[in-house]
C-alpha cells in the first residue's frame, strides 16, 4: 500500500521524523527479540543498522520504483509527489550522523 511506504514523499522535515519514527519502532522490535534469544530482524538492530544507507535503500529499491508505477498511472501524483522523493533522497545522500563526542559517558 503506498500510504505505508509514503514517508519519504512527505516534505522535510516530516519525512525525517517518519523515518525516526519508524526505525524507533524497529530497534525497539530488534530489542524484544534480542531478550527472546531470537534472531534479530533486518533493520531491526540498533548497533548495526546504518539509518542514512537504511533510508537510501528503502528510497531507491521500495520508494521510487513503486511510486513511479503509480505516476505512470496519474500523471499528476508524479509531478507533485517525485520532488519529494527527490529531496528526500538528496537529503540521506548528504545526512552525517551526529557524532557522540562524550567519550567518558558522563553524559554532557
Amino acid at each position: 500500500h503506498q500510504a505505508d511506504i509514503s514517508n519519504p514523499a512527505k516534505p522535510y522535515p516530516l519525512f525525517v521524523e517518519w523515518a525516526d519514527a519508524i526505525l524507533s519502532e524497529s530497534y525497539a522490535q530488534g530489542d524484544k527479540e534480542l531478550s527472546l534469544s531470537l534472531p534479530v530482524s533486518p533493520l531491526c538492530d540498533r548497533i548495526t543498522t546504518d539509518k542514512k544507507q537504511s533510508q537510501i535503500g528503502f528510497i531507491k529499491f521500495v520508494v521510487r520504483p513503486s511510486y513511479r508505477l503509480l505516476g505512470e498511472i496519474i500523471p499528476r501524483f508524479a509531478e507533485t509527489v517525485f520532488p519529494h522523493i527527490e529531496k528526500s533522497l538528496e537529503f540521506w545522500d548528504n545526512f552525517e550522523e551526529a557524532v557522540d563526542l562524550d567519550v567518558n559517558g558522563t553524559g554532557g
